[in-house]
């Protein structure tokens, strides 16, 4: 566990990771992962290049994008 890794980097990654995380679900009727078995994912970020401002403020740039495309998509 690192706790220098910033918890933006963790929701794009966990989002980039989406099929793999329901590929590794478990269950027939309603397949579930626990939090475990999330935190066995291994995370290789150089932080010293991820803590530039210019790539958080990218993330969250695309970020916003994304939910104004979702909701003009309605």
């Amino acid at each position: 566990k690192r706790d220098d890794i910033p918890q933006t980097f963790i929701y794009y990654f966990l989002k980039n990771k989406t099929n793999q995380i329901l590929n590794d679900a478990l269950g027939a009727a309603q397949p579930n992962i626990s939090p475990k078995e999330i935190a066995n994912y291994e995370i290789n970020i150089d932080l010293d290049i991820f803590n530039s401002s210019l790539v958080l403020e990218k993330m969250d740039e695309f970020k916003g994008d994304t939910k104004e495309q979702k909701h003009q998509s309605r």
